[in-house]
């Protein structure tokens, strides 16, 4: 407990370059926890938006999703075929198709297939409230939350035409892009934004997860000839290829927040190496009173360690505040995902900066470890 004590008090006797030194590692480690949240809000969403059980069945012609026009048609065509057990069709509607960080999503669906397809928690009054009322509509938490929707509240979003709806639920689900989306009645949407007969795509369950090869491609080689051919494809499959261009620039972002940390290393090496010069007297009396190099060794590494450590919840603390209250989201083709910091994900972060920081202290500490009493009272002078 001693040694701790002592290093507090050394660090409080000349506050500034200790302050410094937490502050750029509580920089780099929000950097870092900001960059790698992107990184597992994305990993997240594509873990949680796709069953095993389920095709999707879109224009084969359309790389983006939301630009995907199949005719309804489709829908009763696919109900037929062997292999399938059930069918959704659904409607995207959004105001671009495009990578942005503000981007309202409405999908257009089937109440009474809604639960089949989708997981979501609602109590069932305000889900028989939806289903019952032509104009109504289901909305995310997240995207409630981000916009300050309440229940009952009429919303008319302009940028979507003026395209009008009675929020009659909020919702949670454990599909991650899901709780960003508002939910409306297929037939309302398609007459809202004048597409009378027109989806975006289908949602196919098999009758056997095992056989989704086989039914894929007899879906395309059916609409092969038609006038809108189409591409079949695991949800997984189209969710990745759906991200595809951002997944590449998020890993690679993420690989900076671990480079971020880096400058754990710069500033606190520097602090320490000039906070030790400054006191190099005092590590001479240190080692007069019978200090060994093992002993002084310990004392700076002890204090570079509590710049990490200080430094580390520090950043971390900002990083977990800032999510929490910006209710960012990055939005690619249609699809959203927040940001996700779990506690895993800060402990790492708090266990580099403190690990890292006390790597930078080493040289200081060897410095002074082999500096000789004479030299060192010399240097002073």
């Amino acid at each position: 407990m001693k040694w701790w004590r002592y290093t507090i008090h050394a660090m409080l006797r000349a506050p500034l370059r200790p302050l410094l030194a937490v502050l750029s590692v509580a920089l780099a480690v929000l950097l870092f926890c900001c960059v790698a949240a992107v990184d597992r809000g994305l990993g997240r969403m594509l873990a949680t938006g796709a069953r095993p059980d389920v095709l999707v069945v879109f224009d084969r012609f359309q790389s983006c999703p939301p630009l995907s026009k199949l005719p309804e048609a489709h829908r009763g065509a696919l109900e037929g075929m062997d292999g399938v057990a059930d069918v959704a069709a659904e409607l995207f509607v959004v105001s671009s198709c495009s990578r942005v960080t503000d981007l309202v999503a409405v999908y257009g669906v089937e109440p009474g297939k809604l639960r089949s397809f989708r997981e979501i928690d609602l109590p069932a009054q305000e889900f028989g409230e939806f289903v019952s009322e032509r104009g109504a509509a289901l909305v995310g938490r997240r995207a409630a939350a981000r916009y300050g929707w309440k229940v009952g509240q009429t919303v008319s979003l302009e940028r979507l035409g003026g395209l009008s709806f009675t929020i009659r639920g909020i919702f949670t689900s454990k599909t991650e892009g899901l709780e960003s989306a508002i939910l409306v009645d297929l037939a309302y949407l398609q007459a809202a934004t004048n597409q009378p007969g027109k989806i975006t795509l289908c949602h196919v369950r098999l009758a056997d997860p095992w056989n989704g090869g086989a039914v894929a491609a007899a879906i395309d080689r059916h609409f092969a000839n038609s006038q809108s051919p189409t591409r079949t494809a695991t949800e997984k499959a189209f969710l990745d290829a759906a991200v595809s261009s951002i997944a590449g620039l998020v890993e690679f972002t993420s690989l900076l927040g671990y480079g971020a940390l880096g400058l754990v290393l710069v500033g606190v090496g520097n602090s320490l190496s000039m906070g030790i010069r400054d006191r190099t007297r005092e590590m001479a009396v240190l080692k007069t009173l019978g200090f060994r190099r093992p002993q002084v060794l310990r004392l700076v590494l002890s204090e570079a360690f509590v710049c990490g450590v200080a430094g580390g919840i520090a950043g971390a603390a900002a990083a977990w505040m800032l999510l929490r209250a910006s209710h960012f989201e990055l939005s690619v083709e249609g699809f959203s995902f927040a940001p996700s910091l779990p506690p895993g994900l800060l402990l790492e972060a708090l266990g580099l900066s403190a690990a890292l920081a006390t790597v930078a202290g080493v040289p200081a500490a060897l410095r002074v470890a082999r500096l000789k009493v004479g030299d060192a009272l010399r240097e002073v002078d």
